[in-house]
C-alpha cells in the first residue's frame, strides 16, 4: 500500500519539496568519509512509507524556511486549492496542506539529525514535550512558507488569505526561530525589508559620521587658532606690555 502511495503524482510545490527533502537527507547521510561505508538510515516507520516521506518533507520546510505561517483550512476544494496556491506562489510563498500530527513530529525533532528516527522519538517524542508552535496544529491545517525574511511578501500573502472567503484562517507563525501570535505577525508584516534596513543604517551612519567629522575639524581649527594666537602674544613685546598695564 505504501509503494502505491509513493508513486502517486503530487502538485508541483510538494514534489519540489520532496526532491529537496531527499537531497537534505542525502547530505545528512554523507557525513562519513568516502572510504567508509554509508550509514544505514533507521526510521521509525518504513523508509519508503508515506509517513516517513511527509516527516522528511516537513523537516525540509522547517529547516529552509525562515518564515512559516500556520493556517486553518476549511477543507479546500480542488479548484480553490489550486487557485490559492497559484496566487500565493505569485506573491512569494508556498502553500502546503499538512498532516498535523506528522508536522508536530518534524517540528519537535527539528534539532535532531533525523526527526523520523527512533532516536528522535525517544528524545523528543513524549506527549508532554509540546511547544506553542505545535499547539497551533489541531484539525485541518496548512502552512505557507517563505525562503527569506521579507515582510512585504508576507503582507501580500496575508491579503490573499483575508480574501479567501474563510477558506484559510491565520493561526500564528514561526518567524526567525520565534513563535509569533497574530499580533506579532501583523507587526512583522509592517517592518521594512533587510535591504531597506541596511540602506537606512548606512544613511544614519553617514549623517553621524559627517557630523562627527565636522566637529573634529572645527575643534582642531580652534585649538590651532588658540595656540598660534598665544604664540603671537609671546613674540610681540608691545602686546605683553599692554596686558601688564591693563
Amino acid at each position: 500500500m505504501f509503494s502505491r502511495f509513493s508513486l502517486v503524482a503530487r502538485p508541483a510545490p510538494i514534489s519540489a519539496a520532496r526532491v529537496a527533502g531527499l537531497r537534505w537527507l542525502s547530505a545528512q547521510a554523507s557525513t562519513a568519509s568516502a572510504t567508509e561505508p554509508a550509514p544505514v538510515r533507521k526510521t521509525l516507520k518504513p523508509l519508503d512509507s508515506r509517513k516517513t516521506y511527509l516527516v522528511d518533507m516537513y523537516t525540509h520546510l522547517i529547516k529552509t524556511s525562515p518564515v512559516i505561517l500556520v493556517l486553518h483550512h476549511n477543507n479546500l476544494l480542488k479548484a480553490d486549492n489550486n487557485n490559492l496556491r497559484g496566487q500565493i506562489k505569485k506573491a512569494g510563498g508556498t502553500l502546503t496542506v499538512t498532516r498535523s500530527n506528522l508536522f508536530k513530529v518534524a517540528f519537535r525533532g527539528k534539532d535532531h539529525a533525523d526527526p523520523a528516527s527512533p532516536a528522535a522519538k525517544a528524545q523528543y517524542g513524549r506527549r508532554d514535550q509540546t511547544t506553542p508552535f505545535n499547539s497551533l496544529f489541531s484539525g485541518p491545517t496548512a502552512v505557507i512558507t517563505f525562503p527569506e525574511l521579507d515582510p512585504k511578501k508576507v503582507s501580500s500573502v496575508l491579503k490573499i488569505v483575508d480574501k479567501s472567503n474563510n477558506n484559510l484562517t491565520l493561526l500564528g507563525s514561526f518567524i526567525d526561530n520565534q513563535v509569533l501570535t497574530l499580533d506579532g505577525v501583523n507587526k512583522f508584516k509592517t517592518l521594512p525589508t533587510l535591504p531597506e534596513i541596511r540602506s537606512q543604517l548606512v544613511g544614519v551612519l553617514s549623517i553621524l559620521g559627517g557630523a562627527g567629522l565636522v566637529q573634529t575639524l572645527e575643534a582642531s581649527s580652534k585649538v590651532l587658532y588658540l595656540t598660534m594666537d598665544e604664540r603671537r602674544k609671546q613674540l610681540d613685546p608691545t602686546e605683553q606690555t599692554e596686558e601688564k598695564t591693563e
